[in-house]
């Protein structure tokens, strides 16, 4: 089973949260702080990553056009949005699918358990 994560989020505190929270988890994680390096690592490492974990706001593309772009790559990647946000309603009119799992920073017990769920099913 696949136990890279890719965690991508402009926060370097988040990334560094998020990031011990995921290792303690049992996850290997790659970590990018903008969305260009976010997809030049699964570009290379799409193999080995079992889902990526996308902030929202990215100061070079949004989540959502990131998510897009992974998906031309892998159209079964397990993509998790992840944002301070508590309004989900923006998701909806960008576009997002209303089955794309969307956790609130600071919930990253919650994270864990999408990924292992997830995975648990395509076993």
């Amino acid at each position: 089973m696949k136990k890279r994560i890719l965690l991508v989020d402009d926060n370097e505190d988040m990334l560094m949260l998020c990031s011990r929270e995921l290792i303690k988890a049992g996850y290997d994680v790659a970590t990018a702080c903008n969305a260009k390096k976010g997809l030049e690592i699964f570009e290379r490492q799409k193999n080995e990553i079992a889902a990526v974990v996308l902030d929202v706001l990215l100061p070079d593309m949004d989540g959502r056009r990131l998510s897009g772009k992974i998906r031309e790559l892998d159209e079964s990647m397990l993509i998790v949005l992840y944002s301070n946000y508590r309004n989900t309603d923006m998701l909806a009119k960008w576009g997002v699918p209303k089955d794309t799992p969307y956790v609130i920073k600071g919930n990253e017990q919650e994270l864990i358990d999408i990924i292992r769920n997830a995975q648990q099913k395509k076993k």
